[in-house]
């Protein structure tokens, strides 16, 4: 068979290249860093990569070589791993060819098919294929470089179809030579995949470690930018202060004694354990009977258990406490901090709306409770038994908002993803009558406290009094060093009268027990309080205590009883009592524009009723806020009752009166040069509130003068006055509207500005027009 000079000069080629030893495999040196391993995740690096590890294969040929492989290989294949594919694919079809055409030829008497030949051909392709990243990834050049020999080969075969030609490109010897390489290639190759797999397979799951660690971070990174946003989201949220059970102002109060309320406690906690048990539980009573103190130890028992939801105790004339424009934001905070998932979905209507909270309470409730409960929420413990507690509703000031509030708690049964249920304590009044008497009685449950305890009340008031007295005896040395009392200076009979005299009323209990705890000598006290008889006037049980701690209060006073001091009295305790925040003594004083001392006159004497600050000595602390422990004690003196009882009618307070007095002391305090353009003296305008401390805008607005801020409005709306053209209140708005709410805006109070130009707007006597131009300041 004769061959061109070319086929010549291409066989010689493919002989030399061939006919070369395969190199010695190089020591393996310990790597100082891992194999780089490639995984199944994708990596931008890997073309380049096999791009490279061809090009050293193809380097380490001669020119001419090089050009014939270069020339061989189609354009678009630039990797070791798309040539041995391609390869992989021709060999495989020249196999299918040489099955079929049975060439062969004869070699020292022995018949040597082609076919056998192309099958080790791609039993070696097979192999290199499985193993072909791991050993390019150790020795490119000596995988590269016979790869690159073998496609020259299938590639002149292929391109001629022929056995001639591959006889004209290799004679005998070479085919033989060639078998021998390529079970030489395909140990090289096997032993290189098993020198490395084992360090390979270390390094994968290294790697895979690093990389689900990240993937872990990211996760983490990721859940704390939720929570991040949802934090900044739900710091929208506009809470109550001290409306929970366990506040600064609700925390330290009563809960009912061991062995006390047992009937009572009990059916609540079968309520709370209750599978089936009805989703609202309404226990009333009268004012006094002890409803808070079942309220926080229920909400205190709930909370240990991880069954508390939220709660929300109402106060009358406790500002935020004092209506329901914050009630559902107030809860849903609480809910937000409890259950995270309920928390996002929380943020997410806050994101949507960050106004949420001055919005009508059908809204609120729909948006921040109705709505996030019905959403998909993983089930957590809470959600599957969560509680809210809300207490004393009769004190919530607005019927209409309570009306609303029972209205939108009626729909809490559409609720079906999570079993929240609710206790509600309040008087009997009748538009909560009406509003309970609204629900189906397969959602309420009512109690009336009364009937409830109709026989343990005695035994509960007789345990309480026990406790109580045992203690004061215990205290009594430690207080007065030089006294003492006998054990039995509360006799059991003595128990009995006092138990007689505060039935049904704990409120009458406590304030007993608080004046024997305050006196200096409690066992006179007690005989003078024991001898007491209850009266048929004002609220009947509470004046027989009440108003022996009054004239004992006036009574210590350097002028006693007479005018002066009762006008005294009405001015500094009918104040305390109608504030809408409680005030230190320092601060009152200020607001009123009186001494500190006089403020002292009253105060102290009436540690019975009011909860008055101390420091660790003992003594008053005049910085500590001042407030009632209870609100019977506002009630009995603002009645009007009160005004025609003989004994009681000098300490009569007229409500109507002492909100128009403190709102002009308030305006008086504002008028005179604490409101100012830029207040808080910053000289810096447009800079975020966040960004100035506390401390700042305390200084520059202290206690008094963000009380007057805040309240001058509710007071003047509360006293029934009619706002006339050149008033105290015009004047003031005229002179001072701007530094006004640039302070409510220092104070956090910004939203409060419409609220309140609304409500004077409500009470302006002027004519049309003037009307008409306060609506459009408004």
């Amino acid at each position: 068979m004769s061959l061109t000079p070319q086929s010549s000069r291409t066989r010689d080629r493919v002989r030399s290249f061939f006919g070369r030893s395969p190199s010695p495999l190089p020591n393996r040196p310990a790597r100082a860093t891992p194999i780089s391993v490639q995984t199944s995740l994708h990596n931008p690096a890997d073309s380049r990569n096999a791009s490279g590890i061809l090009a050293d294969a193809l380097e380490t040929l001669t020119a001419e070589d090089r050009e014939t492989v270069r020339n061989l290989l189609p354009a678009n294949v630039i990797g070791i791993d798309a040539a041995v594919a391609e390869a992989h694919t021709h060999a495989s079809e020249l196999q299918q060819l040489c099955a079929k055409t049975r060439w062969s030829w004869n070699y020292k008497g022995r018949e040597i098919y082609v076919s056998d030949q192309v099958d080790k051909i791609v039993q070696f392709l097979d192999k290199f294929k499985s193993v072909g990243d791991v050993v390019a990834n150790v020795d490119p050049v000596h995988v590269g470089l016979p790869w690159a020999g073998i496609r020259v080969i299938l590639e002149a075969i292929r391109r001629r179809g022929s056995p001639s030609i591959a006889k004209a490109l290799w004679g005998s010897d070479d085919l033989m030579q060639f078998e021998e390489r390529c079970n030489v290639l395909c140990i090289r190759a096997a032993e290189e995949a098993s020198l490395c797999a084992s360090e390979i397979s270390e390094q994968w799951r290294v790697n895979l470690d690093t990389r689900l660690s990240s993937l872990d971070e990211i996760h983490h990174l990721r859940a704390s930018l939720t929570k991040l946003h949802d934090k900044a989201d739900l710091a929208k949220l506009v809470s109550a202060r001290e409306a929970t059970y366990d506040s600064s102002a609700e925390g330290g109060l009563p809960r009912c004694l061991p062995g006390t309320r047992i009937e009572l406690l009990g059916r609540i906690n079968t309520w709370t354990v209750d599978p089936l048990g009805k989703r609202i539980f309404w226990l009333c009573g009268k004012a006094g009977i002890g409803k808070s103190t079942i309220s926080r130890t229920v909400a205190e028992t709930l909370d240990k258990d991880g069954r508390l939801g939220a709660s929300f105790f109402f106060k009358r004339g406790r500002a935020d406490r004092s209506h329901a424009k914050l009630f559902f934001p107030t809860i849903a905070k609480q809910l937000a901090d409890k259950i995270p998932d309920l928390g996002h979905a929380i943020a997410a209507a806050l994101e949507e709306d960050s106004l949420i909270c001055e919005k009508h309470m059908t809204k609120q409730f729909d948006k921040l409770l109705l709505q996030p409960l019905q959403s998909n929420l993983t089930i957590q413990p809470l959600l599957r038994d969560c509680f809210l507690v809300i207490d004393a509703l009769d004190e919530c000031e607005d019927t209409e908002q309570v009306e609303t509030l029972l209205k939108l708690l009626k729909r809490i049964e559409d609720v079906t993803s999570s079993r929240i249920r609710i206790l509600i304590t309040s008087r009997p009044d009748p538009p909560l009558i009406a509003g309970f008497k609204a629900m189906s009685s397969s959602l309420l449950q009512d109690v009336h406290l009364e009937e409830a305890q109709v026989e343990s009340i005695r035994s509960d008031l007789e345990i309480f009094f026990n406790h109580e007295l045992v203690q004061i005896g215990t205290r009594y040395p430690r207080l007065n060093p030089f006294g003492s009392l006998p054990t039995d200076w509360a006799k059991p009979h003595d128990i009995k009268l006092l138990v007689n005299k505060s039935h049904p009323l704990f409120i009458i209990a406590f304030t007993i027990c608080k004046i024997l705890s305050s006196s200096n000598k409690p066992q006179e006290d007690l005989r003078q309080i024991l001898l007491q008889k209850n009266g048929n006037g004002v609220s009947t049980g509470l004046e027989a205590v009440y108003l022996p701690v009054l004239q004992q209060a006036v009574a210590t006073t350097s002028k006693g009883g007479t005018k002066e001091t009762l006008t005294l009295f009405r001015k500094i305790v009918g104040s305390l009592i109608l504030l809408y925040d409680p005030l230190s003594a320092t601060s009152l004083s200020r607001l009123l524009v009186t001494s500190i001392r006089e403020v002292g006159t009253f105060i102290p004497p009436l540690r019975s009723v009011l909860n008055l600050p101390e420091k660790v000595d003992g003594t008053l602390d005049p910085l500590g806020a001042i407030k009632p422990f209870h609100l019977s004690f506002r009630d009995f003196l603002l009645d009007p009752h009160l005004a025609a009882d003989d004994e009681g009618g000098k300490f009569w307070i007229n409500e109507a009166q002492a909100h128009k007095q403190l709102a002009g002391h308030c305006l008086r305090l504002l008028r005179g040069g604490t409101l100012m353009e830029d207040v808080c003296r910053i000289n810096a305008p447009g800079k975020r509130r966040a960004a100035i401390s506390q401390a700042v805008i305390a200084k520059n607005l202290p206690e008094e003068v963000a009380y007057a801020c805040s309240y001058w409005v509710q007071h003047i709306s509360t006293s029934g006055e009619r706002l006339k053209d050149d008033g105290d209140v015009h004047r003031f708005l005229k002179n001072h509207l701007l530094h006004w709410i640039e302070a409510l805006s220092w104070l956090g109070k910004a939203s409060d500005v419409i609220h309140s130009l609304g409500s004077l707007r409500a009470i302006v006597d002027v004519s049309h027009a003037q009307m008409n131009d306060l609506g459009a300041v408004h």
